[in-house]
């Protein structure tokens, strides 16, 4: 098996962005510590931490009330809750605020806010090659065409067959990943099967890693 480029992160903690602020809800800090989420909730207001109301729809679809909880909030809260994965929860949640951190301090950098964009060129050059090369071929090309390609590029790089979130890439990730695209691009306008460029494109990383 290949080994991915870039290797995915354990923590998958979503840490979103509500007034202004990362935060994390007593949804996902219930399912990392492996605790009932009404005994959370119960937690974060026996404790009197600052948090907002919220809502969520459950699977019968009734909406149910949830909490949102800021950084400094949540840390505090952490050693409280104990569930039958207190280390892996705790774990979980600090690498989830620092690669958030880290994700606003990539994306506040010029520099790494222009390579971004070569990346957003790359991909309209890939899909305008792959357009126009089954035009000349007498097809037709759908939206799943495009995301088919953009998806085996990111396979190349993480290993993963889907979709890939940009934002979370280092600047070098997201150089692989446009050099990636305008060579698939070459490809493609070569009439090369998806398994071939397939194989072509992961030569190209696996040598630029290497170098």
């Amino acid at each position: 098996m290949t080994k991915p480029l870039i290797q995915s992160s354990s923590s998958v903690v979503a840490v979103e962005i509500r007034y202004g602020k990362p935060m994390v809800s007593s949804m996902t800090i219930a399912a990392i510590f492996d605790r009932r989420h009404d005994n959370v909730m119960k937690n974060i207001r026996k404790l009197g931490l600052l948090h907002l109301e919220g809502t969520y729809t459950d699977s019968q679809n009734k909406e149910r009330p949830m909490l949102w909880l800021g950084e400094r909030e949540s840390l505090i809260l952490m050693p409280y809750l104990g569930g039958r994965k207190p280390l892996e929860g705790q774990t979980k949640l600090v690498d989830a605020y620092l690669a958030y951190h880290q994700m606003a301090e990539r994306q506040a950098d010029p520099q790494w806010q222009a390579i971004r964009d070569e990346t957003k060129v790359g991909f309209k050059w890939m899909s305008a090659t792959l357009k126009e090369t089954r035009e000349a071929a007498g097809k037709a090309t759908q939206p799943h065409h495009f995301q088919t390609e953009a998806k085996m590029i990111n396979a190349v790089l993480s290993g993963k067959h889907g979709k890939l979130d940009r934002a979370t890439l280092s600047a070098s990730d997201l150089v692989m990943m446009a050099d990636l695209q305008r060579l698939n691009a070459v490809l493609i306008g070569q009439n090369l099967a998806y398994q071939d460029r397939k194989a072509v494109l992961m030569d190209r990383a696996t040598r630029k890693l290497a170098a």
